[in-house]
């Protein structure tokens, strides 16, 4: 029956009550409309108010609810007017869903024309409310990277100046020998303190005595009595000031080893564990700073086959015959440069290191130009 209905008009239809205990057994009247959002017909509430279950009663199954009946002459009423004034529900979309729209007192014509009318409306408002919400989130992103904290773009040579700041304030200035108590095996240690007392301990503490043997109760190998009781040998300043050396410092001229004076209960008093001495850097660690935060090494040209190009600070890439290639890397340490050769044609593995790059160029076989 539905299929030979008019979508655009409304009708009473009998329906069934909703199965509950306390429902009478009724048989009730509903408004059934054509719905464009789910492509169906659907029924609402009896005229009398009562829940129903969704569908229409087979055609003349007859209503019995009591009060449906007596509202059902006022409903006929309104729906003889609608079909006599013509009245259409028309189905716009805007947003992806229909929107209702009631004419009335219009030929079919004029009806859909109402409806692309109203069609292009709808999507002149999608259009423009898609418009708004982008532009707010423009705004938005707008603001949000405003407020943030503007992170200054930095050049090479900036970098390694400020680079070169940092490793002045942090450059030792003090070198310590301590020997531990003799519970701790008596070892000693050399550290270099920076001017704010503060010791990189990865890369300037290292112990002067060695570790003994397997199977004894002692750390170090032991040192007999403190500082100022003889423990203070001429060998173990020896390779105090070796290592320093070799990590590019050396005494002050004039500076001598003397006993520091500790914190905490022993303020103000000599420690016989510990002493310390004024130092100053190198030509040589001076050689490294400035290689370390000056320009980058010269690059040899290669043969014919082979090409070389740099990808960032000391670090170029070396192609043979645009196939097979290798990291070359560039390292200045105290007394010279280190240049590694990375192989990267199956995994990453160092090949070997050099003194120059042309040395490290010929672990790999690459002419030189």
């Amino acid at each position: 029956m539905s299929e030979e209905l008019d979508r655009n008009r409304r009708y009473l239809v009998p329906v069934a009550r909703l199965d509950l205990p306390d429902q009478p057994h009724d048989v009730h009247l509903s408004l059934m409309q054509w719905m464009p959002r789910w492509e169906a017909w659907a029924t609402g509430s009896a005229l009398c108010g009562l829940s129903t279950q969704q569908g229409a009663l087979p055609e003349g199954t007859e209503a019995t609810c009591p009060n449906c009946a007596s509202y059902r002459p006022t409903y006929e009423a309104v729906l003889a007017a609608e079909v006599a004034m013509d009245t259409r529900t028309l189905a716009p979309r805007y947003n992806g869903s229909p929107v209702t729209v009631t004419v009335t007192g219009l030929p079919q014509e004029a009806a859909e024309a109402v409806t692309r009318y109203a069609e292009r409306l709808t999507q002149e408002l999608d259009e423009h409310r898609r418009t708004q919400q982008y532009a707010r989130t423009l705004a938005y992103r707008l603001a949000e990277r405003r407020s943030r904290p503007t992170v200054p773009q930095l050049s090479d040579a900036d970098r390694l100046e400020r680079s070169r700041r940092g490793e002045q304030a942090v450059r030792p200035v003090v070198a310590e020998i301590r020997i531990a108590s003799p519970s701790a095996g008596g070892g000693a240690n050399l550290r270099l303190f920076d001017r704010n007392g503060s010791c990189t301990e990865h890369r300037h503490r290292w112990n002067l005595t060695e570790a003994p043997a397997a199977g004894t109760s002692a750390r170090f190998a032991p040192v007999d009595g403190s500082l100022d009781q003889g423990a203070l040998t001429a060998a173990l300043l020896a390779g105090a000031e070796e290592r320093m050396q070799a990590a590019g410092f050396v005494r002050e001229r004039g500076a001598r080893w003397q006993a520091h004076e500790s914190g905490g209960v022993h303020t103000g008093r000599p420690d016989p564990q510990s002493v310390r001495v004024r130092i100053t850097p190198t030509p040589a660690y001076l050689a490294f700073v400035e290689a370390a935060h000056g320009p980058e090494p010269d690059i040899p040209e290669l043969g014919d086959g082979w090409s070389i190009q740099r990808r960032q600070r000391g670090r170029w890439t070396v192609r043979k015959n645009l196939s097979d290639f290798w990291n070359l890397t560039w390292q200045p340490v105290i007394g010279g440069a280190c240049w590694r050769v990375w192989d990267e044609r199956d995994r990453t593995q160092l090949l070997g290191s050099a003194p120059t790059a042309e040395q490290a160029l010929e672990l790999i076989g690459a002419p030189l130009a």
